[in-house]
């Protein structure tokens, strides 16, 4: 999972994109007629997405708090449409009776922040450094290699770095029994897996399946956050325009960001993200990456 590498709790938070909390919010009145009712900030803002409370990047129907005549409805007499911003329930509110409800929004949806910014994110490190980072939970990659023996030579050289685990294996017809570190050894940053007994004289004897991967670290991972949270604040900055102090027209409370101070925060993600792929060994200029 892309989210072993950074989350989107960090990079809100690298933003300052935390979701603003809509508290009971008065979407309409009952005619015991009407199911569909749509959340104000989403439907008629048009710039704000609803998101998950937990910041778990999956929105379903425990994220709202949906209440007729203030009474709480259980998850079961209502779905959403995230996209459109609207409930709908199952059994038609009353007459005259109030539907509201508390959510939560953000100018930048979750599964942007996951699948577009971190998820790129990780893609832009791979694909500078040459490397493919990985975490326990993640799927390996696996690689088969094939040589002859000698019956002298108990060394052999892996064409793939970073050696985590043998998968199988085929060692003069030996399939199973074989324990590591006590009939081979493996050596991840020398590349190597040497066996205790020497493979027969023979043609392609020697084979084995083993997955690779460079072990995440802490600077990979607040690199992740970094890049991503650049990616996040060019998407809001696009589709805003951040062309200074204009309010919503919803609620008075709100207003978009002025854009020097989105392009300050910019610059200082830039500066850390080019310092941690220094750390790295890679030396680049990130900014206008995104």
């Amino acid at each position: 999972m892309v989210t072993n590498y950074a989350t989107i709790v960090k990079v809100r938070s690298e933003t300052g994109h935390r979701p603003e909390k809509e508290y009971k919010e008065l979407l309409g009145t009952g005619d015991g007629s009407a199911t569909v009712f749509d959340l104000g900030f989403i439907t008629r803002d048009k710039k704000h997405y609803l998101v998950s409370r937990d910041q778990a990047g999956t929105v379903s129907t425990a994220d709202l708090d949906v209440y007729v005549n203030d009474v709480l409805q259980a998850t079961s007499a209502y779905t959403i449409d995230e996209d459109e911003g609207t409930i709908t329930f199952t059994s038609a509110p009353g007459d005259g009776l109030s539907v509201k409800a508390t959510y939560w929004h953000s100018y930048i949806s979750d599964d942007e922040i996951e699948d577009e910014c971190i998820a790129w994110a990780m893609d832009f490190i791979n694909l500078v450094t040459g490397a493919s980072y990985y975490t326990a939970g993640d799927a390996y990659e696996s690689q088969t290699d094939v040589w002859d023996g000698d019956g002298n030579t108990a060394s052999f050289r892996l064409s793939k770095g970073r050696i985590i685990a043998v998968s199988s294996y085929d060692i003069d017809d030996v399939t199973t029994g074989l324990t590591e570190n006590t009939d081979y050894y493996l050596y991840p940053e020398a590349r190597r897996i040497v066996f205790e007994t020497p493979p027969a004289n023979d043609h392609k004897n020697v084979s084995i399946t083993y997955t690779y991967g460079i072990p995440i670290t802490s600077t990979v991972q607040e690199l992740a956050t970094i890049l991503a949270s650049i990616k996040a604040l060019s998407l809001t900055m696009g589709r805003t325009g951040m062309t200074g102090n204009v309010e919503s027209t919803m609620n008075k409370r709100r207003s978009y960001k002025d854009s020097t101070r989105y392009k300050s925060q910019l610059n200082e993600l830039y500066n850390r993200a080019e310092y941690l792929f220094t750390y790295l060994g890679v030396k680049i200029q990130v900014d206008g990456i995104a």
